[in-house]
């Protein structure tokens, strides 16, 4: 549940709850879209979820930041920093082999 930036623009209000993002579109793109320039992107905020956790979006972005299509706006419960929390799913996978040792684990969480 990432959002991600739908093209070019500049941050122009970032808070807690609302990241809103100024679009730059030629006046041919401004002709045939139905969509103003300004985009409003509501976070979710401590939504709950059906295994008893909750979900809590943070954005990312600050004022006055160009963001380019396809850049993350905000972080979840499964990312930081931008990217996939890849090092604990590795780490458990890893533990719940056969014949590993404590060794494995550890070196790889130094890797990451």
């Amino acid at each position: 549940m990432l959002i991600n930036a739908e093209g070019d623009g500049i941050v122009e209000y970032v808070d807690a709850n609302e990241i809103v993002i100024i679009y730059d579109r030629t006046e041919e793109q401004q002709l045939v879209s139905f969509e103003d320039n300004v985009k409003r992107y509501n976070l979710a905020k401590f939504v709950r979820t059906n295994q008893g956790s909750c979900i809590n979006l943070k954005p990312i972005v600050s004022k006055g930041q160009r963001v380019t299509k396809g850049s993350l706006l905000c972080e979840g419960y499964a990312t930081e920093n931008g990217s996939l929390l890849w090092v604990r799913t590795l780490w458990l996978l890893l533990c719940l082999g056969k014949g590993t040792t404590l060794k494995m684990p550890l070196f790889f969480l130094k890797e990451w």
